[in-house]
């Protein structure tokens, strides 16, 4: 869901915000991610109905905060550009963002999992009264896993996916489980 500061003009939302992110693992903890969505909604100008699509397109980071195996909470950073893509003409938004967010990582051995998600995306528009668009974005995503590599966290010699202890004493005689 993307609830949009109603200075942009936007009244109703018609389709909920949809899109996809990637995400490429920098360390253990640290992803770079980048993001696309888009989102229809309807506004009133001179008396008559419009629907206008809103694109967003952004690049940020998602810091891990605890490292845990299969709940993982998170915190995003980044940043932007929003479009209305249905028209350029002049006054409609098109202007770059800055977003931060956080939320909930939960995952399986096999790196399905999903992840639950809340961020502000905060567009700079010299249009606007504040000049500054508060808009809050809410997300749900199923998270698929794409040539993922498991490391060994305690260095038992058996990968954290099919680790089922996960705290391996140091030179404890193991088995490929």
């Amino acid at each position: 869901a993307l609830v949009v500061d109603e200075q942009i003009g936007y009244t109703e939302r018609v389709a909920p915000l949809v899109g996809a992110r990637l995400g490429i693992a920098l360390s253990p903890r640290i992803a770079f991610e980048a993001h696309g969505g888009w989102s229809r909604f309807e506004l009133v100008q001179e008396g008559q109905p419009l629907q206008r699509d809103l694109g967003l397109a952004s690049g940020g980071f998602a810091f891990d905060l605890t490292g845990h195996r299969h709940v993982r909470p998170f915190i995003t950073v980044g940043g932007g550009y929003a479009e209305d893509m249905s028209t350029d003409a002049a006054g409609s938004l098109s202007d770059p963002y800055a977003q931060v967010g956080g939320g909930l990582k939960i995952v399986g051995n096999s790196g399905l999992g999903v992840r639950l998600e809340a961020w502000q995306v905060m567009i700079a528009n010299e249009n606007a009264e504040s000049n500054l668009l508060q808009n809050t974005a809410i997300s749900a995503r199923l998270v698929l896993p794409f040539a993922r590599q498991h490391g060994d966290g305690d260095a038992d010699g058996v990968r954290d996916n099919r680790d089922l202890c996960v705290a391996t004493p140091s030179g404890a005689v193991v088995d490929e489980r």
